[in-house]
């Protein structure tokens, strides 16, 4: 949340892009996005940070029914992220990616990449000219922010 509010301040736009391969494999229905999506935004919102746009992926090649493929708007594609500059002007070479896994690293070049080592480890091999900074916690994200945002 604090790098969230920082970004913010600093006249950021906040968009959030999802893969949910869940939805393609039967572990959840799309509904639950939704749902998900909309607490997480009320969450944000009481700390009065607001997310221009949330838009998620569903697709995933193990899937069955309709999301049963590959897609440009699935991670680490940029599908998502270029329809949200198209929609909104952003200009993608002042524009941040913020993940905890090697398939937020998105393959467009211009947007950096900031990747919190989590749960997920970070595979080095995946470490491409597409991506920039990999912080080992939130708190060493935090400090970057203050300093390079």
């Amino acid at each position: 949340i604090p790098f969230l509010q920082l970004a913010q301040d600093r006249s950021y736009h906040l968009y959030v892009v999802s893969n949910q391969s869940g939805v393609a494999r039967n572990m959840f229905q799309e509904e639950s996005v939704r749902q998900i999506n909309q607490a997480i935004d009320g969450i944000l919102k009481g700390h009065k940070i607001n997310i221009k746009e949330w838009q998620y992926c569903c697709y995933h090649p193990e899937g069955t029914g309709k999301y049963s493929s590959e897609s440009y708007y699935r991670k680490p594609w940029p599908g998502m992220v270029i329809k949200l500059a198209e929609k909104y002007g952003i200009d993608l070479s002042r524009s941040l990616m913020l993940g905890d896994k090697d398939s937020d690293v998105l393959r467009v070049f211009g947007i950096q990449n900031l990747i919190v080592q989590g749960k997920y480890p970070i595979q080095p091999k995946l470490l491409t000219p597409y991506h920039h900074n990999c912080f080992d916690s939130f708190s060493a994200l935090n400090l970057w922010a203050q300093k390079f945002l």
